[in-house]
């Protein structure tokens, strides 16, 4: 036994001469480079040949399903296909999308009748204006001359949590949208590490479309974990028609007072200290500064939902934003409040109140002065 241990086994020289790794096939300096190039090149290519195969259509009265409210590679396409299509861009939140209304009864409907020009809808379920900055900044692309009408929900100003200045953290719309670095919300505490994950994927664009298929095709999760979940499914057949804007309406159709709502008393936040009036106000900035015609829409605010004190600290404020707004030489309609049978809740219109809104709206000799005016 001892003779056994104390042999000598010899071995070829040439296995030591392989560096030591737990891959099984190893590259050399120029192999990987050409490996990175390639990959590189695949990265950058695939997301708009994706888009020449993926079926959608971009027609009349299109609207981002609300299914797709966190696909901005979707939006980023649909903002790019109207780009020749001399469409006016009406870009805002849910009143712009159509709460409670389908798509063939939305604001910009009502204007494409009312007019005779043509109007799209680019409104996002829940895009509060820190979100709708960085969607317009991140995943919008307007070409100088366009016509973009632009909408100011004065909800989203009503109280210190819907203006994201409370200090507890909560879970709001988009948080992937809104400033990560430059602009402090109390509100929000992502750690630095998703913080930078998030800006990530807006700068590269193969990130996006990674980020799109796992909202459109996978439920928002990563594909091994779709696919324990989904063993038998093809996202791709099962999916087919997602992005087809449905007629189904999310809400019962009825005005607010008949669905219970009381009248409220919102705890409106100072101009002045708002931190979702400061990003509007960025946006329209930075629009200007692309030379990009806009108009700014603020309301339809419901002014009979509001109790006494609270409509006047409403009407101070609309007056302010008035003000504002004329300071900037900022081009604005602020229109009267509807009938209060024409409100589904405190801020969205019915079909009715979409209608009469763009009647009023082609009576300001502003807007028909701008809409005639060539880009």
């Amino acid at each position: 036994m001892n003779s056994i241990l104390n042999e000598t086994i010899s071995l070829p020289s040439e296995i030591f001469d392989v560096p030591y790794g737990s891959q099984f096939i190893r590259l050399s300096w120029r192999e990987l480079l050409i490996a990175t190039i390639a990959i590189l090149i695949l990265c950058i290519s695939i997301p708009p040949i994706w888009s020449q195969f993926e079926p959608i259509q971009f027609g009349p009265d299109y609207r981002i399903p609300y299914r797709e409210s966190n696909d901005y590679w979707l939006y980023e396409r649909y903002c790019n296909s109207q780009n020749s299509n001399g469409e006016i861009r009406v870009v805002g939140d849910s009143v712009v999308w159509g709460e409670y209304v389908s798509p063939d009864q939305t604001l910009s409907h009502c204007l494409s009748e009312t007019t005779g020009s043509p109007f799209c809808n680019m409104g996002v379920n829940g895009t509060h204006p820190l979100a709708l900055e960085g969607l317009l900044q991140y995943y919008s692309k307007f070409n100088a001359g366009e016509k973009v009408i632009l909408h100011f929900n004065p909800l989203w100003i009503s109280s210190p949590r819907h203006d994201l200045q409370i200090t507890k953290e909560f879970a709001f719309n988009h948080p992937k949208l809104v400033p990560q670095f430059d602009v402090q919300i109390p509100c929000y505490r992502a750690d630095f590490s998703d913080r930078f994950s998030i800006v990530f994927e807006r700068t590269v664009p193969f990130m996006r479309w990674v980020n799109h298929l796992r909202v459109a095709y996978f439920n928002n999760l990563d594909f091994p974990s779709w696919s324990i979940e989904h063993p038998y499914t093809d996202p791709f057949i099962e999916n087919i028609d997602i992005f087809e804007p449905s007629r189904q309406l999310r809400h019962n159709p009825i005005p607010w007072t008949e669905s219970g709502i009381q009248k409220q008393d919102f705890d409106w936040i100072n101009l002045q200290t708002s931190l979702q009036w400061a990003a509007f106000k960025r946006t329209v900035t930075r629009l200007r500064e692309q030379e990009v015609s806009v108009v700014v829409f603020v309301g339809p605010f419901n002014e009979h939902l509001l109790t006494e004190s609270s409509l006047h600290t409403y009407q101070k404020l609309i007056s302010e934003i008035s003000s504002e707004l004329s300071d900037e030489n900022i081009p604005f309609w602020i229109p009267e409040a509807l009938p209060s049978s024409l409100y589904a809740d405190s801020s969205h219109p019915l079909h009715e109140g979409y209608n009469m809104m763009a009647q009023h709206m082609m009576q300001n000799k502003l807007f028909q002065q701008w809409i005639q005016r060539e880009g």
